[in-house]
């Protein structure tokens, strides 16, 4: 059932989340309920996930599986990629596939995390590069030759003075 694809992925998060922050998963324990009693509640009442097929939450359960891959998802269901995308025109189903998409960045993003606390420089650096630009942390690029430069490519670009690179004047009248 298309509930069973989300709530445990959020168990897992909140789990990731309260190793990160050093709180114990007690703690959180009775926001979780509150969030998947709320969750439970709106899509029992939410026709959006009402409106789905039965063919396109059996999809959904293996795009899911496939990480979000289309094609993937559509050659293991049994189903022309063209179906999909057709699919993909009707609000309810596009707006479950971009849930799918939007848990798919929690997922990965919360692994970044992960890396960032156990001290992966790459991910710290990245980190700090994308987020951190107004502390000064921000890559720069400079636009513009130094003197040397400007200096080699007017050599190479200007006349020669030795030859004459213009019309042969010699033999015409």
């Amino acid at each position: 059932m298309f509930v069973n694809v989300f709530l445990p992925r959020y168990t897992k998060t909140l789990d990731i989340i309260s190793t990160m922050c050093y709180v114990s998963l007690s703690l959180i324990q009775p926001l979780l309920m509150k969030v998947q009693s709320a969750y439970m509640d709106s899509q029992s009442t939410n026709p959006t996930n009402n409106s789905l097929t039965q063919s396109q939450r059996d999809f959904l359960v293996i795009l899911e599986q496939k990480l979000g891959i289309i094609t993937h998802a559509a050659d293991a269901a049994k189903i022309h990629r063209t179906t999909v995308y057709d699919w993909l025109k009707q609000p309810a189903f596009a707006a479950a596939v971009k849930q799918l998409d939007e848990a798919k960045k929690d997922f990965g993003e919360s692994l970044f995390l992960q890396q960032m606390k156990e001290g992966n420089t790459a991910c710290i650096l990245h980190f700090v590069k994308t987020k951190c630009k107004e502390r000064g942390y921000g890559e720069s690029r400079e636009h513009g030759f130094d003197k040397r430069a400007s200096e080699l490519l007017a050599q190479l670009f200007a006349p020669d003075a030795e030859t004459d690179c213009g019309e042969d004047t010699e033999g015409t009248q």
